[in-house]
């Protein structure tokens, strides 16, 4: 008798256009790279309330039906898109100024503009930019601590180079995913390769993910499925064709950079967020299924924990100041990222508890918050096809 052995257990996944439906006419399905797979169909039990003299139960029933689980992950590049643009319910795009007027203030760190918006174009606190069409060597990403219509504030040292005519832009670098309105789902197969079993689910949706970011620790991430139906077990797969899973390199934290407030901070041990859209499954006469996934309000909340070294972080929670806060996770080689940013943020605590030894840690909870125009979180990667 054949048992199936963990290591061959394995997740795919294809958008549906349908809710529910499986796409039609052989669609790729993407082979997730994930570190646990525990997606599993959860029924209510209806408990008979019969007084019986044998002082047993007649019968249960099985109730509503629904998909529940959580799939683990670590970090890496556009291994899991297909699943971040599904928990924010749009798809990644590119940012840009196009062909403008602009012109460098070295002093100030800053790209400005003779018409049009900054704002408008759809810059964030917390991007990362590129600038093309200058005369100087203008390389590097440059993240951006604050935007205003006509004045783009870089956080890393500008040269005040001179701008090249009529080729002039800014743009974020890659392409960028913010919280949308657009309610996707994915049709999910787990299969036990070894012994050739496999369950598919439909109308999955990514309605939570939790992420954390730690010094000498490879960043993990835990998604949180909800879905609205689940098949009996096969002995077939019904995934088709499947791309070959990626060789992609994790991202840890010391590969990359974080910026609080407009500037790089170098005391930061510890970032955790989470995205939670409060979606829902609903039961109706007549089906063990919900209907539809209904979608909810998200809340984007998390915590970070920086040695303490003065009050500025500590009064900002005090004074209920705004802030911004973003970090950027590169891979060993710098050339791709993925840069997580929220635009606007308040903190909503500031916890000190001193040790015995050792460097004072302070933590500070914080809400990401909508901005003008734009969304609490930012998922960018590094490239935009």
């Amino acid at each position: 008798m054949a048992i199936s052995a963990g290591t061959n257990a394995r997740i795919t996944a294809v958008a549906e256009a349908t809710r529910n439906t499986k796409p039609g006419t052989s669609p790729a399905w993407g082979l997730g790279r994930f570190t646990s797979l525990n997606i599993n169909l959860e029924k209510n039990i209806l408990e008979s309330a019969e007084i019986r003299s044998t002082r047993q139960r007649a019968d249960v029933r099985h109730g509503f039906n629904r998909v529940t689980g959580s799939l683990g992950f670590q970090v890496s590049h556009r291994d899991h898109d297909l699943y971040f643009e599904t928990l924010m319910g749009s798809t990644f795009a590119t940012v840009g100024t196009g062909v403008a007027t602009l012109a460098i203030d070295g002093a100030a760190n800053s790209v400005t503009r003779a018409s049009g918006s900054f704002v408008t174009d759809g810059f964030r606190p917390g991007d990362q930019v590129e600038l093309t069409g200058f005369t100087g060597s203008l390389t590097d990403d440059y993240t951006v601590a604050s935007v205003t219509a006509t004045i783009l504030v870089i956080v890393q040292d500008i040269a005040a180079t001179q701008a090249a005519a009529g080729t002039r832009e800014v743009d974020v670098k890659g392409a960028r995913l913010g919280i949308g309105t657009t309610l996707k789902t994915l049709h999910l197969e787990r299969g036990f390769t070894d012994i050739n079993q496999f369950q598919t689910f439909g109308g999955c949706n990514v309605n939570e993910m939790g992420m954390s970011i730690s010094p000498e620790a490879i960043a993990t991430g835990t998604m949180g499925i909800i879905g609205m139906s689940a098949a009996a077990i096969s002995g077939s797969s019904s995934s088709g064709t499947l791309a070959a899973t990626s060789t992609n390199d994790v991202f840890a934290a010391f590969d990359g950079i974080l910026v609080e407030g407009g500037a790089e901070i170098a005391v930061c041990t510890q970032l955790d967020f989470s995205v939670n859209n409060n979606r829902s499954l609903e039961g109706v006469i007549g089906s063990k299924f919900s209907p539809d996934v209904f979608d909810g309000t998200a809340i984007v909340t998390g915590s970070a924990t920086f040695f303490f070294e003065n009050e500025t972080l500590f009064n900002k929670f005090v004074n209920e100041t705004e802030s911004s806060l973003s970090v950027k996770l590169a891979n060993p080689g710098g050339t791709d990222f993925l840069n997580i940013s929220f635009p606007r943020i308040k903190y909503t605590g500031a916890n000190i508890d001193p040790p015995q030894s050792g460097p004072v840690r302070a933590v500070f909870p914080f809400e990401a918050l909508e901005p003008s125009g734009g969304s609490a979180i930012y998922l960018q990667r590094s490239d935009s096809a």
